[in-house]
């Protein structure tokens, strides 16, 4: 399986766009995939769950999760005190140094929280090519990365960063993944989400 760096990402996003996959039908696969994820790690119902959200793409994916968690029975809150769950939709794999600001914050508040952490993409804090960790970064127990794993998940120390890992298909045509360095485009035809 090919492990892509945050520019071939990039590039795969954008030939996905160009060749009429929008952004909101991929934000709409990944927040269906985050349910199915719950599923799969037997996370009760009746737990509550924050989602927290920074911008872009990331963001847009946990403003998904959170709909379709509702929509499937789950409780997702906005009282952060009350968390059970909490998913980082914070940083992208964009990330360009350490977390600065609110990010910073909002890391260091969800890994003070002591609640477990499930990640898009990556962890917030990890660069998705290196596989470097910045402090502050999440430590998540699992992590639901999309369209092709992250370079990053080669190197053990993101890997510790990132508990299981999980591929999930957000729809990207097979011949895409063609123009990423003659890439294989992942396993997708089982049902489900694949563990890498």
């Amino acid at each position: 399986m090919y492990f892509a760096t945050a520019k071939e990402m990039e590039r795969l996003d954008e030939l996905a766009v160009k060749n009429g996959l929008s952004v909101l039908q991929m934000m709409e696969l990944a927040g269906w995939h985050m349910v199915s994820l719950f599923e799969l790690l037997k996370i009760p119902k009746k737990t509550k769950i924050v989602v927290v959200c920074g911008k872009g793409n990331k963001g847009g994916d946990g403003l998904s999760a959170a709909r379709h968690l509702t929509n499937h029975g789950y409780r997702v809150s906005v009282m952060p005190r009350e968390a059970g769950v909490i998913i980082d939709a914070l940083i992208g794999y964009h990330l360009n140094g350490a977390p600065r600001g609110k990010f910073r914050e909002a890391i260091e508040w969800i890994n003070n929280c002591g609640k477990k952490v499930v990640a898009y993409d990556l962890p917030s804090g990890v660069d998705a090519t290196t596989g470097k960790y910045f402090a502050p970064c999440i430590r998540a127990f699992a992590t639901l990365t999309l369209a092709l794993p992250k370079r990053a998940f080669l190197k053990k120390e993101a890997r510790k960063k990132s508990g299981r890992v999980f591929l999930a298909d957000i729809g990207i045509p097979e011949f895409l993944y063609d123009k990423i360095r003659n890439s294989s485009r992942p396993d997708f035809t089982q049902p489900g989400l694949l563990e890498i």
